[in-house]
């Protein structure tokens, strides 16, 4: 009977001594759901992020992919997601894993690419390439 009494006492003290961590807790609790009462926290999340893209990097977080990113960085765009994903690797090569864009790794920090970046990675400047290779095509024959 004694160790019964006891062991209610210990019992009695630590309802008693968490009690406030609990309330305390749902408090907090009742506050947030108060604060984001009639708020959508994933659209917050987006406008974020695209907020973040919009200043030209986005910093990767875990569970995000390549493919994400490039929509949220170019929607609906017209250039081809392979040649987007090039060029993301290609801009930010410590961010991939061995080059792969499908190993994206968390923590990077993404430089968005530009019409300039996607531009000198699919065409050459002739002019570069000319200076450093100087051909007379004078005796080239020419067709009308």
């Amino acid at each position: 009977m004694r160790t019964f009494k006891i062991c209610m006492r210990v019992i009695f003290v630590l309802v008693i001594s968490i009690s406030p961590a609990y309330a305390a807790e749902a408090e907090i609790e009742k506050a947030l759901l108060q604060l984001f009462d009639n708020n959508d926290i994933s659209v917050f999340l987006m406008q974020s992020k695209s907020n973040e893209i919009q200043e030209g990097t986005y910093q990767v977080r875990p569970g995000d992919t390549l493919d994400a990113i490039i929509q949220l960085a170019y929607g609906r765009s017209a250039i081809r997601k392979d040649v987007l994903r090039q060029a993301f690797v290609s801009l930010n090569p410590s961010a991939f894993r061995n080059a792969n864009p499908n190993w994206l790794l968390s923590g990077a920090t993404l430089k968005i690419p530009m019409a300039e970046d996607i531009q000198s990675m699919l065409f050459v400047d002739y002019s570069t390439v000319r200076d450093r290779y100087p051909v007379d095509t004078r005796s080239w024959v020419r067709y009308p």
